[in-house]
């Protein structure tokens, strides 16, 4: 039987010199418009307490934020590397491997797609305008709720059948990619540039990322409204 409003389980920012949890109203508000229920996941070591929250959403969702350690692809970290938050990357990981356990329908954003690339064994550009030299601006001003440059689908993903195979408008608030793609992903979006900008496994019945903030676009932005509204559909099936 079908959930009408499907729970979705939000990975949290962390501030590490406050020791606060947070979360951006934009991540609520775009789950609430397409019909789902946000729960937000809190920072804990304790796997009880997380096992808890994995089981019982239909679906969990990882956020956007702070860099995620190079020691956790093999690198060092380079001094063109942002803010890392240890804790968050731990928790994280615990989360994607159980949920991937038991088949969750997961969707990462920016740092989420991030984060699930590195749990299967990616690798990341620390920088991609120092390690890529990238000449699109991937980390783009404020307001983020417009384009700052274009991405294709590729042809036979998922995101070609939601989307098409034309170019389509993305914002973007990132300054890392994927550099090599980590065990069962696949690219489901180029830019320009050549930078991987969406995800997914083909053996797996929903996991899926990308490197934009459709959250912050959903208004405006009819593309970003379907990326959101295909995740809490497939939730609440």
């Amino acid at each position: 039987m079908k959930n009408r409003f499907p729970t979705i389980g939000i990975t949290p920012q962390w501030d590490v010199e406050k020791e606060l949890c947070t979360m951006r109203p934009s991540y609520i508000e775009a789950l609430e418009n397409a019909g789902a229920l946000p729960v937000i996941i809190p920072v804990t070591g304790n796997r009880r307490t997380l096992d808890f929250y994995i089981e019982k959403c239909d679906a969990l969702l990882f956020s956007g934020g702070q860099d995620i350690q190079p020691q956790l692809y093999g690198e060092e970290t380079q001094p063109h590397c942002g803010a890392l938050v240890p804790v968050r990357d731990r928790i994280e990981s615990y989360i994607f491997e159980r949920a991937m356990a038991l088949d969750k329908i997961i969707f990462g954003i920016c740092r989420g797609f991030q984060m699930i690339n590195v749990a299967c064994g990616g690798t990341l550009y620390q920088d991609l305008k120092i390690d890529h030299g990238t000449g699109i601006k991937h980390r783009m001003d404020e307001p983020f709720n417009r384009s700052a440059h274009l991405v294709t689908a590729v042809p036979g993903t998922p995101l070609a059948a939601l989307l098409g195979e034309a170019p389509f408008e993305v914002n973007s608030v990132h300054h890392q990619g994927a550099k090599v793609l980590g065990k069962g992903l696949e690219a489901m979006a180029i830019s320009e540039d050549g930078i991987v900008e969406a995800v997914y496994m083909p053996e797996r019945r929903f996991v899926r990322a990308v490197q934009w903030h459709p959250e912050w676009y959903f208004k405006e932005n009819a593309d970003s409204a379907a990326l959101i509204q295909e995740f809490v559909d497939t939730a609440r099936g």
